[in-house]
């Protein structure tokens, strides 16, 4: 039996200082990628010059394309239309995967001939101000428990797990209208279709909280966005959980108050489009309360204005009474 074969996926956008690291990653792999796939996404800066330089010291390993709809999962749809490879690795343009990462699941896989993915841990890093240096900011685990992986994002990644081409196809790929936790939302897909999800409890993917990121939003209007997406990824997630006869009163519970922590946090930390939000929040059907409010603020204000400061402490005091009012709205 012939060893499967894997195609790499990148999509890029104004990734002119990461794109090189992310493609070295690829091209150190122990297990052989028979091909990389480079999308082009509205990039403005020399990130497809890059692409370019790759595909010309490499030739027949890349294959250059570019996707007009600025969004990641377009620009995924497009590198999963052409892929040839029976398992697909994607990879951020700002992110890095280690050398034995491909080869350990693929001889994993081997022993598991009917997973569809392969799921894997992977680590954060965020960059600290004051050391000037990449620091980790999480090691985020997997666990196999379906329920609790969905709820605590611990069912790896997009580039730390390993995709089966024809389960995306399957299910027709990744969601254009998602901009935000993409990768769960497949899952979810792929879960309600009887996907099979297999577990590799190895680390071998690096990710990193760059000021860019969609999970980490700076500008408030996208931040408007990501809470609607979160809220409609806990009721995609209950409508999952009553699909596959999974659902419980407790569970449920669960899942309200992930939906409620998350409109809250956002109320704080955007308060200027609080009118909005709470529009966003009465289309979940929640509502202010002052308790939880009072509950949530503290954190709120550490992770605004304190973390990753040189006086956290002083910061988090100062702001604390700072904004005491939005208690009060």
């Amino acid at each position: 039996m012939s060893d499967p074969t894997v195609s790499a996926i990148i999509p890029y956008f104004n990734a002119e200082e990461t794109l090189a690291r992310a493609i070295d990653s690829l091209l150190k792999q122990s297990y052989p990628i028979i091909e990389i796939i480079l999308i082009d996404n509205n990039s403005t800066d020399t990130s497809p010059e890059i692409a370019v330089e790759y595909s010309q010291k490499h030739p027949g390993m890349f294959l250059l394309l570019s996707e007009e709809k600025q969004n990641a999962n377009a620009a995924r749809n497009k590198g999963l239309s052409v892929a040839t490879g029976e398992w697909l690795q994607f990879l951020d343009a700002d992110d890095e995967i280690l050398p034995d990462k491909i080869k350990n699941q693929i001889e994993f896989a081997n022993n598991h001939q009917d997973a569809d993915i392969i799921v894997s841990p992977y680590t954060r890093y965020y960059y600290d101000k004051n050391t000037q240096s990449w620091q980790i900011l999480i090691h985020r685990q997997i666990n196999e428990n379906i329920i609790i992986g969905l709820l605590n994002c611990h069912l790896g990644c997009t580039i730390s797990n390993l995709w089966r081409r024809k389960a995306l196809f399957d299910v027709s790929g990744w969601d254009n209208n998602i901009t935000s936790g993409q990768e769960y939302r497949l899952l979810i897909k792929l879960i309600n279709t009887n996907k099979k999800l297999y577990f590799l409890n190895m680390d071998n993917s690096i990710a990193y909280a760059t000021s860019n990121s969609i999970t980490r939003p700076k500008n408030s209007a996208k931040n408007l966005i990501l809470l609607s997406n979160q809220l409609n990824y806990f009721s995609a997630i209950s409508q999952l959980f009553v699909n596959k006869q999974l659902s419980s009163p407790q569970i449920s519970n669960k899942i309200e108050d992930f939906k409620y922590s998350n409109f809250i946090h956002s109320y704080f930390k955007n308060f200027e489009f609080r009118k909005e939000i709470l529009s966003i929040g009465k289309g979940h059907g929640l509502k202010l309360n002052f308790l939880y409010k009072l509950k949530m603020y503290p954190h709120v204000i550490y992770s605004k204005y304190a973390f990753n400061t040189k006086h956290k402490y002083l910061n988090f005091i100062w702001y604390s009474i700072r904004n005491i009012y939005m208690l009060f709205y």
